[in-house]
């Protein structure tokens, strides 16, 4: 029996600043016209860089990092994470606000001719942004889609009944993979590719031809398939 769940998550088990004019500095035994012992650019100051603050850095801010914001990370925004954002959180922003698109599903065993599907099931899929999260490595997006199910265009047997409903998953993509968010981890389910815009992926067989020459598995003899799909367009 096909079962969603368990083809997408078995597919996926990868101090301050003084400034003013420049002051004649006498006092000092460094080579400047500052009152400090460096050698800057002539203004009054007390850290050791060549700047015009007092932090032991070579911007023009007041933290100790090396980007021009007021805040202690690396990156150029204004808040104390690792990303590059201007939220406080350790998510990367998603670039995309829409998802839309379809899935489908295709099933048979031991069919005499390809093309013929004991399930043949299709979703329309919408997608909410998410941030993208640490724990999803390389991901250009991450989306909650919610697949609701097409009952008019789609074949059904007792074979797939358990999939004849509308369901959600959380989805992302990298590196050539579609994946599957489950409890805060991303995993591969899927091939897949994305131009920016237009967001495919697939998984599984279809229409592969079992001989059974050996004498086993007699219900597969002829053409199998076990296989999702599924398109959106970003946005």
């Amino acid at each position: 029996m096909a079962s969603r769940s368990l083809a997408l998550l078995a597919l996926a088990l990868g101090g301050f600043v003084l400034t003013g004019c420049p002051l004649s500095d006498k006092s000092d035994d460094d080579e400047d016209e500052d009152e400090d012992a460096d050698e800057d650019d002539g203004w009054f100051e007390s850290d050791s860089d060549t700047d015009s603050d007092t932090d032991s850095d070579t911007d023009s801010d007041t933290d100790s990092d090396t980007d021009t914001d007021t805040d202690s990370d690396s990156d150029a925004d204004s808040d104390s994470d690792s990303d590059a954002d201007s939220d406080s959180d350790s998510d990367a922003d998603n670039p995309y606000e829409q998802y839309t698109g379809e899935e489908s599903f295709k099933y048979a065993i031991g069919q005499e001719n390809p093309n013929n599907y004991i399930c043949e099931m299709f979703w329309n899929a919408k997608g909410t942004p998410l941030d993208i999260p640490s724990s999803c490595s390389g991901c250009e997006f991450v989306f909650d889609v919610e697949l609701t199910y097409q009952s008019g265009a789609s074949t059904s047997s007792s074979d797939c009944d358990g999939l004849a409903a509308d369901a959600s998953y959380t989805y992302a993509y990298a590196d050539g993979y579609a994946l599957i968010g489950y409890y805060g981890d991303y995993y591969e389910w899927a091939y897949g590719e994305f131009d920016g815009s237009v967001f495919n992926y697939w998984n599984g067989y279809l229409d592969y031809y079992y001989p059974n020459e050996g004498g086993y598995y007699e219900e597969y003899e002829g053409y199998n398939s076990n296989y999702w799909e599924g398109s959106a367009i970003l946005k």
